[in-house]
C-alpha cells in the first residue's frame, strides 16, 4: 500500500515547495524526490489522505480521463505538455491525482521524458507506453485523447455494475439504523408502556426487552459495537474470500470475467496500436488485471508470443475463455487485427451491460423481498405488542 507523505524540498529556480507525494514508506518518498529533481529538507506522514487511499487505491477515472482529454486537446492546439499539466491540476479535484500531476510536470521541467515522468508520477504502465510510443510518431495528443476516451468508457461500465447494490445497500444501513433507534429509544418506552399498564410481555418479544434492556444499561459499549459491526461486514466484502463466494453466482462470475477481459483487451488494443512488442503488452496488460486467472493468463500468453506463435494459437495456449479465443481468432484472420479486436471488446461491453440489467433486476426483486421481512420483522418486535393491547382493550 502506499501512504501520503507531506514534503517541503527545494525546487527548479532554488525555489522552495511543498506537495503531497505517494509511496510505500519514507525512504521511497525521499528517493522519488531526489529522481524528480527536488533536494528534500522533509518528509512526513499526512494522516487524512494516507487514511483515504487505504479506501480508495489509484486515480479517481472520472478525473484521470478529464485530465488526459484536456492534455490530448492542449497538445493537438499547439500548447506543450507542462503547460497542459499546470493548467490540469488546477481542476482536478482527486488530491493523489493532482499532485501526480505537479510530479510529472516537474519531472518534465527537469528533462525526463515523458515516459519517465509519468511512472515517476505514479500514472500506470500502460499509459506509459502509449504516451512514449506516441510520442516518437508525433501523435502524443491523439494518444491522450484515445487514454482518456478509454478510461472513461471503462469507468462508466464499472459504474453501472457498483450502482446494481447501492440502493440494497442504502435501504439495509437505513434499517439498520431504524433497529439500533429501536433498542435504545422506542421499545424501552414500550415496555415501560406495558408495565404501567399492567400489561405481559408476549413471549416472542421478551428475549428483545431483555436485550433493550442491557444495551440501555451499557449504551457506549453497545454502540461502539454496533458501529463496528458494519466495518466488519465492509472489510469481509472487500476480501478475497468473499469475492470468491460471488464468484460461484454464474451471472456474477460472468459479468466479472466479461468486464475485466474488455479492460484488459481494449488496453492491449491501445498498446498494439502504439506498436509495441506483444509479448511486452502482455505483461504490461496483466498488471491491470482485477481477476488472478485474467492476470495468469496474459502472463502465460506473453511467455507463448515469445516463442513466435502467432496470438490466436497463444491465447488458446493460454488458458482464455472461448468467447476470447473465438474472437481473436477471427480478428487474426480478418485482415485488420486492430478494428477487430476493438470490435470484440464493445461486444463484450454490450454483453457485460446485458448481464448487468439482469443482474439489477434480479437484485431488485431480492432487495425488495428482504426490505419487507425486515419491516415486517421491525413492526412485529416493536409496534405490534402496543396494537395488540389497544386490539384487546376494544
Amino acid at each position: 500500500m502506499e501512504w501520503a507523505f507531506y514534503y517541503s524540498a527545494i525546487g527548479q529556480g532554488h525555489q522552495r515547495v511543498t506537495g503531497i507525494v505517494f509511496a510505500d514508506h519514507s525512504d521511497k518518498a525521499f528517493s522519488k524526490l531526489k529522481r524528480i529533481g527536488y533536494q528534500p529538507l522533509e518528509v512526513r506522514l499526512h494522516v487524512t489522505l494516507s487514511m483515504k487511499n487505504l479506501f480508495k487505491a489509484g486515480f479517481c477515472s472520472r478525473d484521470l480521463s478529464r485530465l488526459y482529454k484536456t492534455l490530448g486537446r492542449r497538445l493537438m492546439n499547439g500548447r506543450s505538455l507542462e503547460a497542459g499539466l499546470e493548467a490540469g491540476a488546477g481542476f482536478v479535484q482527486d488530491e493523489k491525482l493532482r499532485q501526480a500531476a505537479k510530479l510529472m510536470r516537474q519531472s518534465l521541467l527537469e528533462g525526463q521524458r515523458e515516459y519517465d515522468a509519468m511512472r515517476l508520477a505514479g500514472f500506470s504502465q500502460r499509459d506509459a507506453m502509449v504516451v512514449r510510443a506516441a510520442h516518437q510518431s508525433g501523435k502524443t495528443g491523439e494518444a491522450f485523447r484515445a487514454l482518456g476516451a478509454d478510461i472513461e468508457r471503462q469507468a462508466s461500465l464499472k459504474g453501472r455494475i457498483g450502482r446494481i447494490f447501492r440502493m440494497p445497500v442504502f435501504m439495509m444501513l437505513m434499517m439498520y439504523g431504524f433497529f439500533y433507534g429501536a433498542l435504545r429509544y422506542l421499545t424501552p418506552r414500550t415496555l415501560i408502556f406495558m408495565q404501567n399498564i399492567n400489561a405481559s410481555v408476549p413471549s416472542y418479544d421478551e428475549k428483545l426487552f431483555a436485550l433493550s434492556t442491557w444495551v440501555n444499561q451499557h449504551p457506549f459499549f453497545f454502540t461502539f459495537i454496533y458501529l463496528m459491526i458494519p466495518v466488519g461486514i465492509f472489510l469481509m466484502v472487500r476480501s478475497k474470500a468473499f469475492k470468491a463466494v460471488l464468484d460461484q453466482v454464474d451471472l456474477i462470475r460472468e459479468i466479472s470475467i466479461k468486464a475485466d477481459q474488455s479492460t484488459l483487451w481494449t488496453g492491449y488494443s491501445l498498446l498494439h496500436e502504439a506498436a509495441i512488442a506483444p509479448a511486452e503488452i502482455a505483461i504490461t496488460v496483466s498488471d491491470a488485471a482485477a481477476r488472478e486467472d485474467s492476470r495468469k493468463a496474459f502472463l502465460k500468453l506473453s511467455r507463448i508470443l515469445q516463442t513466435g506463435i502467432h496470438l490466436d494459437a497463444a491465447t488458446q495456449a493460454a488458458g482464455f475463455p472461448s468467447f476470447i479465443t473465438d474472437g481473436v481468432k477471427a480478428a487474426q484472420h480478418s485482415g485488420s487485427l486492430l478494428e477487430s479486436l476493438k470490435d470484440m471488446t464493445r461486444d463484450l461491453e454490450e454483453d457485460v451491460l446485458l448481464r448487468t440489467e439482469q443482474l439489477t433486476e434480479n437484485v431488485r426483486i431480492l432487495s425488495t423481498l428482504i426490505t419487507g421481512i425486515m419491516v415486517m420483522v421491525f413492526f412485529f418486535v416493536t409496534y405490534y405488542p402496543v396494537v395488540s393491547l389497544s386490539l384487546n382493550n376494544v
